[in-house]
């Protein structure tokens, strides 16, 4: 069964959301809060357009919480 475009492209975007939430290497260890250090979007291996990107609700500097990304990438899918 063939892939849909934009479900590839949106896996892409997962694949690349998911890499490009880096954790502060200071955070990994001692017992310090993780957070998230960068975020870059992705599509087919190549920057997002910033209206794409502008929908991830994660910022450089926040706590790392895997359920935030969970949340971003279901809303990235609502946009189909």
């Amino acid at each position: 069964m063939p892939r849909s475009a934009s479900g590839s492209r949106l896996r892409a975007l997962w694949a690349g959301l998911a890499a490009a939430v880096a954790l502060s290497g200071s955070a990994l260890g001692g017992g310090i809060e993780p957070t998230v250090s960068a975020v870059r979007v992705l599509v087919d291996g190549r920057p997002a357009e910033s209206d794409l990107a502008a929908l991830i609700p994660i910022a450089a500097g926040e706590p790392f919480a895997p359920a935030r990304v969970d949340a971003a990438v279901k809303q990235l899918y609502k946009t189909g």
